[in-house]
């Protein structure tokens, strides 16, 4: 076992007999867990490509067996293990602390699918409880008919670079130039992972890199291989610095090839990210009462977005999110909605969890978790069907924001990315928007003159959208992609035309 991993243990001894409270005062002082982004990496690539495999070697420090056992300990279901295939959204997350990857000690245990999954919370714990910078790989599916989890995950997990995986002996396939047109619409920076290089015939192998530099430069980006360590640093400034260049890895999950330049590679990232605090923390004031107070001011208008919704035993509803703007603190009052009426629902924020370790607040650029409870005049149970993905989770004292940005109907700045013949209005495809999801219908089509129009493949137009379930909370500025079928484009929200509706039950 590593000297980190034997550390990680002892915090984790004198952790047992801690309160909640405790232990995130504990956390936050000794590695600063509350006053850092989290970092999220997206593994992208086609089906077989050897992303799930990828993930668990990374995330647990050991090589894979050619047979899936690798995969084993990150797929989530039942029938994802029998077709070695993902179909939903898996998370693992990745603690670095003295230039060392920390490994919990209870990952030498786990050695089947059913001990890792039990011991799954508890690795999350070890590692964001003594990790210094922490990362989360966010393996994401591969198959065409699990695309629309594919831009969810890309869309609503917010990741801030992604993993294009490519396998060596399969080359670049169709879904492959789809993610990465994604990532370009989406303007996230990526890099590029050859993976399987170990059972690769030559002439194969090097019809892939070839294949791999022609998409590239028709991304508009130079293919920059990192063969050496020393190449590391330089390939990570690749990503900081824009969309120039693309670095690129090739790796070996069976073998170990090329892994050493990889870790170090996301290490390097995680680092540079996290060293920039996602706020600026009051300075000089003991008292956390009085910090709060201090520091209000600098988080009006705060965000949540949902992207999950679970019911703990003995706990109750608890959301499950990402901050995208401001600070939310234990035993604030919140609003949480709409709903499918477009109401708002009043609750208390009894506790707040980062990565399965306590905290007391949760800051802008991190997620966490919530558990609430109604405060409502009837303060009634809430059940988990009360909440949805895409719900927005607002302070109450910043209720004015709900009026302006709950909106049944937008306009948006797009492009069409691809369309078989035109779109008319009436076409109704389904808007992705963060964790938003849901069909809308187009109202109107305008040309930069405000000229009614039709629009094809490679068109930039004005559309007017009119969601078809339900209202939700927007945002102007914010990205979008819509798709139908094969059909998709992409652009950003440029106004918003508010209901008027009540937003309040009386």
């Amino acid at each position: 076992m590593t000297e980190v991993a034997v550390d990680s243990g002892k915090i984790l001894e004198a952790h047992a007999s801690s309160t909640a409270s405790e232990i995130a005062s504990k956390v936050t002082k000794e590695k600063g867990f509350g006053e850092t982004k989290d970092f999220r990496i997206a593994l992208l690539g086609n089906v077989d490509s050897g992303k799930s495999t990828l993930c668990g070697v990374l995330s647990r420090g050991l090589l894979d067996d050619g047979r899936g056992m690798a995969r084993s300990f990150v797929l989530r279901h039942q029938h994802e293990l029998k077709r070695g295939q993902t179909s939903s959204v898996a998370m693992e997350l990745l603690g670095f602390s003295n230039e060392k990857q920390v490994i919990p000690s209870c990952i030498q245990n786990a050695t089947t699918h059913a001990k890792a999954k039990a011991s799954h919370n508890k690795e999350f714990y070890e590692i964001a409880s003594t990790a210094e910078h922490r990362c989360t790989l966010v393996d994401l599916c591969g198959h065409e008919k699990y695309l629309k989890t594919t831009i969810y995950g890309l869309t609503g997990m917010a990741p801030n670079c992604a993993m294009v995986i490519v396998g060596a002996n399969h080359g670049i396939q169709r879904m492959t130039r789809e993610h990465l047109g994604l990532c370009c619409a989406l303007r996230v920076p990526f890099y590029v992972v050859v993976t399987k290089i170990d059972m690769c015939p030559e002439n194969i192998f090097k019809e892939t890199q070839m294949k791999v530099k022609r998409v590239l430069r028709k991304a508009g980006r130079k293919a920059y291989y990192v063969r050496e360590l020393s190449h590391v640093n330089q390939g990570v400034s690749c990503i900081q610095a824009g969309n120039q260049f693309a670095p690129i890895f090739e790796v070996s999950s069976v073998t170990g090839q090329g892994l050493d330049m990889l870790r170090r590679f996301i290490k390097e990232l995680t680092i540079r990210y996290s060293k920039t605090p996602s706020i600026k923390l009051a300075q000089g004031i003991d008292n956390e009462e009085e910090k709060a107070n201090d520091a209000d001011s600098e988080f009006k208008g705060s965000e949540y977005y949902l992207d999950d919704v679970y019911l703990v035993q003995g706990v109750g509803v608890v959301l499950g999110g990402a901050v995208r703007k401001g600070r939310f603190m234990v035993n604030d009052r919140l609003l949480v909605g709409p709903d499918r009426s477009g109401f708002y629902r009043l609750v208390l924020l009894k506790s707040i969890h980062r990565q399965c370790v306590p905290s007391q607040s949760v800051y802008e650029g991190q997620h966490g978790t919530f558990a609430v409870k109604s405060l409502g005049k009837n303060k009634e149970q809430l059940k988990r069907n009360q909440f949805r993905k895409g719900m927005v989770v607002v302070r109450e004292k910043d209720m004015k924001l709900l009026k302006s940005n709950t909106v049944r109907e937008f306009q948006a700045e797009i492009k069409v990315l691809h369309h078989s013949t035109t779109i008319n209005p009436g076409y109704s495809p389904v808007v992705h928007l963060g964790v938003v999801r849901q069909a809308a219908v187009i109202l109107s089509i305008k040309d930069k003159n405000g000229n009614e129009c039709t629009a094809r493949t490679g068109s930039e137009v004005i559309v007017r959208f009119r969601f078809v379930h339900a209202a939700e909370f927007l945002s102007l500025g914010r990205n979008l992609i819509f798709r139908e079928g094969r059909a998709k484009g992409c652009g950003k929200i440029t106004e918003l035309y508010p209901s008027g509706q009540q937003l309040f039950q009386t």
